[in-house]
C-alpha cells in the first residue's frame, strides 16, 4: 500500500469525521430513538427521532466515499472503512434495528456498542494521521491543473512475477502513447509519477486532453462490456439447463467476434471525434493502434484493472470578476470541475463493471509490442 495514498484517506476520513459529526449524528440518532422507544405515542419525540436518522443520512450521501477514486477505495476497503462511513454505515444502524423490530429496546445496547467501534475506528485512523504527520511524511498529492492515470493492477495476472510487472508497465506505456497522439498529436509529454510494487499500482502524469479522450473511450468500452457480460450470464444459464451446443455455440461465437468489431468502431468514432485535423493515412494508422489498445483495455478490465483518473480542481481565481483574465480561469475551472465529476462517475462504473465480470469474458489481450 502507497504510504502517501495511505496518508490522503486517512486525511479524508478524519476530516469526513470531525466535519460531519458523525459520531454525535450516531449518537443522537441512539437518543432520541431510546426516547422514542420509552414514550410510545409521543409524536414530537417519534418526530425527534425521524429528523436525526434523516440527518444522519443525509451525511452518508454526501460522504467523501463516494467521491474517491478506485485505488482510493481499495485503502478504504483494507481499512475495513465500509460499515464506518458513507451508506455503509447508515446500513450497519438500518440492520441493528431491523433485526430487533419486534423488541426495540434490545437494539439500543447494541447501537450503542457499534458507537463505541466507531469511536476506536476512527481514534485508529486519527493515530496513523497524527503519525505520518509527526513523521513528516506527505499526503500524496498532484499540483493543480495536473491530471493523473491510475491503474491498479492484480497480482494474478502475471502470477506476481515482477517480469510480468515489467512488461504490464511496457504495455500500458505504449496504450497511454496511442492517447497522447489520439488527443495532443504527441505534443504533451507523460510523465510517470509513481509505482507502486506493494499493490502493483502505476499512476502517469498526462495532459487534461489524455483524460478526456480515456474517460470518452472508457465509456464505450464500458457499454460494450456490461453487454457482453449479460449475453455470457444467459450463456451459463443455458448451456446449465441443458440446451444442446448448436443452440448456445451462436451466443458463444457472438461473444468472441462482437469485441472485434465493437472495439474498431470505437476506434474509428474515437480518432473522428479527438483527431479531426490528422492527415487521413495517420488516421488509418492512428485507428489500428487505437482498435489494439481499446482491445487490451478491454480485455484487462475484465481481469480485474482499476483505472483512475484523477484532476487537481485550481481553487477560484482571485482578482476582479469582471476581468477577462478572471473570467477566463474561471471558465477553465468549471471545465475542470465538468470533466473531474465525469472522470469519478465512469472509473467507479468500470470497478464495479470489473468486479462484475470476474474474468468470466476471458478475453484475450493484444501485445501492443507486437502491433
Amino acid at each position: 500500500m502507497d504510504v502517501g495514498k495511505l496518508h490522503r484517506v486517512c486525511d479524508l476520513i478524519v476530516g469526513e469525521y470531525q466535519s460531519k459529526k458523525i459520531i454525535e449524528l450516531w449518537a443522537q440518532c441512539v437518543s432520541t430513538l431510546q426516547q422514542a422507544i420509552s414514550n410510545p405515542g409521543n409524536p414530537d419525540l417519534a418526530k425527534a427521532y425521524t429528523d436525526q436518522y434523516a440527518a444522519l443520512r443525509a451525511s452518508a450521501e454526501q460522504s467523501i466515499y463516494k467521491r474517491v477514486q478506485p485505488t482510493d477505495k481499495l485503502i478504504f476497503e483494507k481499512l475495513q472503512s465500509e460499515k464506518f462511513i458513507g451508506a455503509g454505515l447508515v446500513n450497519k444502524f438500518d440492520e441493528i434495528v431491523a433485526a430487533n423490530r419486534f423488541t426495540l429496546a434490545v437494539a439500543i445496547p447494541q447501537l450503542t456498542a457499534f458507537q463505541d467501534e466507531m469511536q476506536k475506528y476512527f481514534n485508529f485512523v486519527n493515530g496513523m494521521l497524527a503519525g505520518f504527520k509527526n513523521l513528516n511524511i506527505e499526503r500524496d498529492r498532484i499540483e493543480f491543473g495536473q491530471a493523473e492515470i491510475g491503474f491498479y493492477i492484480p497480482r494474478e495476472l502475471f502470477s506476481s512475477e515482477l517480469t510480468g510487472f515489467a512488461k504490464e508497465i511496457r504495455q500500458i506505456d505504449l496504450l497511454l502513447r496511442a492517447f497522447n497522439e489520439l488527443t495532443n498529436n504527441n505534443q504533451e509529454k507523460l510523465e510517470l509519477r509513481k509505482i507502486s510494487t506493494s499493490s502493483w499500482e502505476i499512476f502517469v502524469l498526462a495532459s487534461v486532453a489524455v483524460i478526456k479522450g480515456v474517460n470518452w473511450v472508457l465509456k464505450q468500452i464500458v457499454e460494450m462490456l456490461r453487454s457482453l457480460v449479460d449475453i455470457k450470464t444467459q450463456w451459463e444459464k443455458l448451456v446449465k439447463a441443458g440446451l444442446p451446443a448448436e443452440t448456445t455455440d451462436p451466443l458463444k461465437n457472438y461473444i468472441d467476434s462482437h469485441i472485434d468489431k465493437k472495439s474498431r468502431v470505437i476506434a474509428e468514432a474515437a480518432v473522428a471525434e479527438f483527431a479531426k485535423e490528422v492527415g487521413q493515412d495517420r488516421k488509418n494508422e492512428l485507428t489500428n493502434q487505437l482498435d489494439q489498445a481499446i482491445k487490451f483495455l478491454a480485455s484487462k478490465l475484465d481481469g480485474g484493472v482499476q483505472i483512475d483518473l484523477r484532476i487537481s480542481i485550481p481553487p477560484p481565481a482571485k482578482g476582479d470578476a469582471n476581468s477577462p483574465e478572471v473570467q477566463e480561469k474561471e471558465r477553465l475551472r468549471a471545465e475542470l470541475t465538468d470533466l473531474s465529476v465525469q472522470a469519478l462517475e465512469t472509473t467507479n462504473v468500470v470497478r464495479e463493471l470489473s468486479q462484475q465480470s470476474s474474468g468470466q469474458l476471458k478475453l484475450s489481450s493484444p501485445d501492443l509490442e507486437k502491433r
